[in-house]
């Protein structure tokens, strides 16, 4: 009695069965490019487990056997075409037919538990494989290909145009199918078609479901017992003992990470947010202390968590080197002289300058906290007169500072730790306690060749200490006989040029060098070269395994085997790493510019963002100050002078997802006691931030925003992009009262809204009143996996946004440097 209906059937499988998988990157007639086929998200009204087991209930689907009695429907992977025969025959309960009597097939590659159901419909005429021998039982069967083979059982059919065969979505939509396409097609999701299709409106006659009733495939009460099930109604919370409601920021979070634990993502979708709040500007304007003008140079270092130092020196020769600190990088005590142009007074003895007064002048103040909790800060001292030729008047200072227990700071006398012509060093020590000062040497020219006023031909040099800074290698004194060259760590060739003695001679560049040590034991070192047409561009290179590099001579090109030559416009470079290893590299080009490098060094993206707004140029510098957390410093316009900017960003990147029930009651107890503190953050534009974890369990992904707004109104929103494709996304926007839309986009256009979800929404404030300040608001989310093609994913891309009502008009923030419109940059929640 079940012959012609299944005939159909299969029929119409074997048919699109055999159209071809959609190439990777197609795009669609709507817009959405959504991988290698089109994908649809099934009712918010079911879930794939309750499809699966409804249908398990009647026996139109099976499953796998556990050891502990259950059922795994397997629910996330991918529909093969021999599943989908024998989904579809169990579906139109044919099962106990095709079993009964298990019949031949001519095919080898039919794995024995489809035998009985390839048997069958061979047998029946109904498919002929894809060629004498083989059924390519193995290859996936596209979403679109399964919604057609639905539709042609609801009595469709394409062929007399009720629809396109490669585009089954509008009608499937409006049948009941599906509601909308969603990023993830497998199993589960074939399961709630399948379940949809038993009550989907027919072309003509009785639904699925009364057909298999009068066919006897199952009873009315059985069916009726089997829809009914177990209540889908959400489970109401049970409230915690000590209920809570905390907004936890952003520097509370992300606390779990290990060295490298990163490495191996793509560093792309990864990002710097600044944090509004955690911006400060040191001018005698804002300050009151007139030593903040006329500020270069600045360095910014991390003592501990309550003592931060800054660094600069006056005027762009340096006159004066200034220090100062902080509690909270935010409030800064007055600055204080570490160097003065004034107690260096001296008069020339011999040379073109005899009997001139001058003074010794310092810039360019590094530092780095050794692991005894010391801080050596390296400085270059020059004569201001006679820098040019007076090579073995400059060189480098090193002053040790001493931290007491309250924070307060003592230096020692200045060491001179190198002599010859030098500029921007840089300070820095590795695991095993090594201290690198990485420097702009062009001495060895200069003491062979003379000074060339119009251009000097620079490498990166480099001495190291290996006792704490006591002693350096190689130990280079007055009366040097190498033209007083440390160690050549990087150069470049630039091109040939006329010394001053008149020789044509090659000329290199590799200046203002920044070091950094990798997560596997190597080191980054970036660059800035300044060709000989006055061009500027950023290099970098790696060093061998344990921070080696190759001591290159006087006309050596290298490091030749990592060296990345000219990879962007730029100068000024400074280097950070994060804890999970992502590399950070500031650099000068119209203001102070940011990238994110890949783990290993030997990559930088090509995506550039503001490390510093409003940066006036020159040098800045970056601390690392926690493991998502780095402070970025540069100068600032101060009228006709120069003062001091200082900018805290966290890193966005990969986060995980614990497996865990969560309530959605607005309580934060449950995420408390959650041991994964991943999150996002988005919070650059005003003083509204937000903050996203993540959590799910088998149905739901659980989300938990945390909004810190001092002026909350209703207009104040937040919104979850969850990708759908490289072009697609669902957008689920939350206000103080709870879900507002989510809707289904394409090519930035909206093409459906959804329903279903639930929410919470605790508010700690007085909505509409800025005549206080309130803390902000928490909304706790549990949008079913079904509802944005999640059933059965293991990972999903994610963009959060916030819109802050405090102004005329909405201002928009979300992560910086990812597009609306493309996903391909948005960072990854990987489901635990």
């Amino acid at each position: 009695m079940k012959t012609k209906l299944l005939a159909l059937v299969l029929a119409v499988l074997t048919v699109v069965c055999c159209v071809p998988v959609m190439a990777d990157g197609l795009t669609v007639s709507d817009g959405a490019v959504v991988g290698d086929s089109i994908l649809i998200s099934p009712t918010p009204s079911v879930t794939a487990t309750k499809a699966a087991e409804t249908l398990y209930d009647l026996e139109l689907v099976g499953g796998y056997a556990t050891s502990d009695g259950s059922v795994n429907f397997a629910l996330g992977d991918k529909l093969t075409r021999a599943q989908a025969f024998v989904l579809v025959v169990r579906f139109i309960g044919a099962e106990k037919d095709a079993t009964a009597s298990v019949q031949a097939h001519p095919f080898t590659d039919v794995p024995a538990w489809a035998a009985p159901y390839i048997g069958y419909v061979y047998a029946n005429g109904i498919t002929k494989g894809v060629s004498a021998t083989k059924f390519d039982p193995d290859s996936e069967v596209s979403e679109a290909a399964f919604l057609t083979i639905m539709l042609r059982v609801l009595g469709y059919d394409d062929g007399a145009g009720d629809f396109a065969w490669n585009d089954p979505y509008t009608l499937a939509k409006q049948v009941g199918l599906c509601n909308a396409k969603g990023a993830g097609f497998n199993r589960g999701g074939a399961f709630v078609i399948c379940y949809r299709a038993l009550t989907a409106k027919v072309k003509s006659g009785k639904t699925i479901d009364e057909q298999l009733i009068d066919k006897g495939v199952f009873t009315r009460d059985a069916y009726e017992k089997a829809m009914a099930g177990e209540s889908e109604t959400p489970v109401v919370p049970v409230t915690p003992d000590k209920p809570e409601t905390v907004i936890t920021p952003i520097a509370s979070l992300n606390t779990k990470g290990s060295d490298g634990d990163h490495a191996s993502d793509d560093y792309k979708t990864a990002s710097l947010e600044i944090d509004y709040r955690q911006t400060v500007e040191l001018t005698s304007g804002k300050t009151g202390y007139s030593r903040y003008d006329n500020a270069w140079y600045p360095r910014v270092k991390k003592v501990r968590d309550d003592l931060y130092l800054l660094f600069y020196h006056y005027s762009q020769l340096g006159q004066h080197i200034y220090w100062t600190s902080s509690k909270d990088c935010l409030n800064w005590d007055a600055p204080q002289v570490l160097f003065s142009s004034a107690d260096h007074v001296f008069n020339y003895t011999d040379g073109e300058l005899s009997g001139t007064q001058d003074r010794m002048y310092a810039v360019n103040a590094d530092a780095c906290v050794l692991d005894n909790g010391d801080i050596l800060c390296v400085y270059s001292v020059r004569p201001c007169k006679g820098y040019q030729t007076y090579i073995e008047m400059s060189g480098l200072e090193l002053v040790r500072g001493k931290v007491s227990d309250d924070g307060k700071i003592t230096w020692s006398e200045p060491t001179k730790i190198y002599t010859g012509i030098n500029w921007e060093p840089f300070i820095m020590q590795r695991d095993d306690g090594q201290i690198e000062i990485y420097f702009s040497s062009s001495v060895g020219y200069i003491a062979k060749y003379g000074f060339d006023k119009e251009k000097r031909s620079a490498c990166a040099g480099l001495i190291v200490s290996k006792d704490g800074g006591y002693s350096w290698t190689p130990d280079i004194q007055p009366g040097n006989k190498d033209y007083y060259v440390p160690i050549r760590a990087y150069q470049q060739y630039i091109g040939d040029k006329t010394a001053p003695t008149g020789e044509t001679v090659p000329y290199y560049g590799g200046q203002m060098p920044s070091a950094v040590q990798l997560y596997n034991g190597k080191t980054m070192l970036a660059v800035e070269v300044h060709h000989l047409n006055d061009n500027y561009t950023i290099s970098y290179a790696t060093s061998a395994v344990g921070g080696e590099w190759k001591a290159l001579g006087m006309t050596e090109v290298g490091p030749t085997d990592t060296m990345v030559a000219d990879a962007f416009d730029g100068a000024a470079p400074y280097l950070a790493r994060f804890l999970s290893g992502e590399v950070y590299l500031t650099y000068t080009d119209k203001g102070l510019k940011g990238r994110l490098g890949s783990a290993d060094g030997t990559e930088v993206s090509s995506k550039a963002f503001q490390a510093v707004p409003a940066a006036a140029g020159s040098w800045g510098a970056t601390e690392i100050v926690g493991s998502h957390a780095v402070l970025s410093t540069a100068p600032v316009a101060n009228g006709d002078l120069r003062g001091v900017k200082i900018v805290r960003s966290y890193l966005n990147h990969r986060i995980n997802a614990p497996k865990v029930a969560v309530g959605v009651d607005g309580y934060t107890n449950d995420w408390d006691s959650v041991e994964n503190t991943d999150a996002l953050f988005v919070g650059s534009e005003t003083q509204a931030q937000m903050t996203l974890r993540v959590a799910h369990d088998d149905e739901n992904i659980y989300f938990l925003i945390s909004r810190l707004d001092y002026y909350l109104t209703e207009g104040d929103t937040a919104t979850i992009c969850i990708a759908a494709g490289s072009t697609a996304d669902y957008r689920i926007e939350v206000g103080l009262g709870g879900i507002r839309s989510i809707d289904y986009y394409s090519g930035g256009a909206k093409k459906q809204s959804l329903t279903g979800g639930s929410a919470a929404v605790k508010v700690l404030g007085t909505v509409g009143n800025n005549d206080d300040k309130d803390e902000g608001y928490v909304v706790e989310l549990a949008i079913p996996k079904s509802l944005v093609g999640l059933s059965g994913a293991s990972s999903f891309k994610v963009r959060p946004a916030l819109s802050n009502m405090d102004g005329i008009g909405s201002t928009a923030d979300t992560l910086t440097g990812v597009s609306n419109f493309s996903t391909a940059q948005w960072p990854s929640v990987v489901l635990d």
